[in-house]
């Protein structure tokens, strides 16, 4: 069994994911821990002070760097979902600094790191049933899935729940601040060339502005039963 929930950033997506993954006892793929571990490794570890000196073109040097990577695992338990790299794990390193986030976008972007990731997750769902939570998990990444959601809500309402995120805080960030940052992402996700942000066909949408996290899980779940 595959569940899909696709969105927004700051719609919930992810803390709603692994809610259904523990209720439903089934595996959790967080897909945006893949890309920030990419982040990590290309930027933060690897290539920053390339690419900043040089102002090497951004597909080159990740193309170049991820034939490099070594080993990327993914594992998933009731406490969370972890990333190793080569045996080291990363997981902590990939929540470290709230620019991960936008350098996480910018390479979801670049058709070579979709790729790249694209068996890595559908050999997860191949071993698991899966709630995989990202930006094309139902267009994409698993098209046939079983159960497709679009989750959303409105751009105050997810500034607000950023502003809660105890990266954002260290930052001192203004809510108008954190409100641009997520219209520029969503400009972003919806416009770019690979795999944009869309609705998935059949998804079942879902508002969740006035919605609890558990309000959701229920709404899903309850869909997913009624399908069975």
């Amino acid at each position: 069994m595959i569940i899909t929930i696709d969105g927004p950033s700051g719609s919930g997506k992810s803390t709603v994911a692994q809610k259904i993954a523990q209720q439903l006892h089934i595996f959790y793929l967080n897909t945006g821990l893949l890309y920030r571990a990419l982040a990590y490794f290309i930027f933060e570890d690897v290539a920053s002070p390339l690419y900043k000196k040089h102002d090497t073109d951004l597909s080159l040097i990740t193309r170049s760097l991820l034939q490099q990577l070594p080993s990327m695992t993914y594992a998933y338990a009731p406490s969370g979902a972890s990333i190793s790299v080569q045996g080291n794990d990363m997981t902590a390193h990939c929540y470290a600094t709230a620019g991960i986030d936008q350098i996480a976008s910018k390479l979801s972007a670049l058709p070579v790191v979709r790729e790249f990731l694209l068996d890595v997750q559908r050999d997860i769902a191949k071993l698991h049933d899966v709630v995989a939570d990202g930006r094309d998990c139902g267009t994409v990444v698993f098209p046939h899935a079983q159960h497709k959601f679009f989750l959303t809500a409105s751009l105050d309402v997810r500034a607000q729940r950023r502003m809660h995120d105890v990266k954002i805080q260290e930052l001192g960030l203004s809510i108008d601040v954190v409100r641009d940052d997520l219209a520029q992402r969503d400009e972003r996700d919806k416009n770019r060339a690979i795999a944009p942000l869309r609705v998935p066909e059949n998804a079942i949408m879902i508002d969740s502005s006035n919605l609890s996290i558990d309000e959701v899980a229920g709404v899903i779940i309850e869909h997913v039963y009624a399908a069975a």
